[in-house]
C-alpha cells in the first residue's frame, strides 16, 4: 500500500542519526546530536536532583549493585537494539 509509513519527527531524527553513522566523526550531523544528548542528560539529572518527588531518585545510584545493573542493562540494550534503527 505505502512505500513507507508516515514518519514522526522522532523517527526521522533516529533515521538521520543512523544515516550519520557512516560519516566522519567530526561532522555537524554527528556532533550535534551527541552534544544535544549530553546537554539533555545533564538537564534531566539537574531537574531530578532538585525535584521534591523525582521520577528516578538519584540516591539509588549510590548502591553499587543498582548502578552496575543499570549500566549493564544499558550496554546490553545498546548492543542488541543498536542496529535496529535503520
Amino acid at each position: 500500500m505505502w512505500d513507507r509509513a508516515p514518519e514522526s519527527r522522532l523517527s526521522r531524527y533516529f533515521r538521520q542519526l543512523n544515516d550519520a553513522s557512516g560519516l566522519p566523526p567530526i561532522r555537524p550531523a554527528v556532533i550535534a546530536p551527541m552534544a544535544a544528548g549530553i546537554v539533555l542528560a545533564a538537564a534531566f539529572i539537574t531537574w531530578e536532583h532538585r525535584a521534591a518527588q523525582p521520577m528516578m531518585p538519584l540516591r539509588l545510584f549510590g548502591a553499587r549493585s543498582f548502578a552496575a545493573g543499570t549500566a549493564a542493562t544499558f550496554f546490553h540494550a545498546s548492543v542488541v537494539f543498536g542496529g535496529q534503527c535503520s
